[in-house]
């Protein structure tokens, strides 16, 4: 099975509300997803890390969320604010950067990562390692001008069901929004009610 980038986002939507972020922060997850999938990135792995870690620990003070640091540089039109910053999954900044560059290239980079971003896309020698690995600390961001060429990844249109524990993860975080079936729903006109007459 594979899903449309369009369910990815909505997936996402609900998944970080799920997690406990309000709607705005939530739709920012969403968009952020679905920029790093259709670019070529797993979106949805770095999500589903990042959110899982935040609902068990529930400790999320702002400072190290890449959501709230992409917002942050995006309110303010200057990447340069990334420097020196730490966060949980530096790939969900990646959107956010690409949203406030112009004609330049930049090289976003932590611990044995390097990301090339333009507002054409992305370029890395590090795919295998930023899709398939998991960051398990706050990582060290840097960021800096950088014009030297690397490999364009391929966009793409869909997210593969090699990602199914991924969504598995998001599924379940966002079964936390959805409101449970009571009598007076149902009599009210959710579902068939009392008359089923199927």
């Amino acid at each position: 099975m594979s899903w449309s980038l369009g369910e990815i986002r909505a997936l996402s939507v609900k998944a970080a509300r799920g997690a406990g972020m309000d709607w705005g922060m939530a739709e920012e997850a969403g968009f952020a997803v679905q920029w790093l999938e259709a670019s070529g990135l797993n979106g949805v792995r770095a999500l589903s890390q990042y959110l899982s870690r935040l609902h068990r620990e529930d400790t999320d003070s702002g400072k190290d969320c890449p959501l709230k640091l992409g917002c942050m540089i995006s309110d303010c039109q200057n990447w340069t604010l990334l420097n020196g910053k730490e966060c949980h999954e530096p790939v969900l900044l990646i959107p956010f950067i690409s949203n406030v560059i112009k004609e330049e290239t930049l090289s976003l980079g932590w611990c044995d990562v390097s990301v090339k971003i333009n507002r054409d896309g992305v370029r890395t020698a590090a795919v295998e390692l930023l899709n398939s690995t998991p960051s398990t600390s706050k990582q060290s961001i840097h960021i800096k001008l950088d014009d030297t060429p690397c490999r364009v990844l391929k966009p793409r249109t869909r997210v593969s069901d090699d990602n199914g524990s991924y969504v598995a993860i998001l599924n379940a975080l966002a079964h936390k929004v959805y409101a449970p079936a009571t009598e007076a729903s149902r009599i009210s006109g959710a579902g068939a009610g009392l008359n089923d007459n199927d």
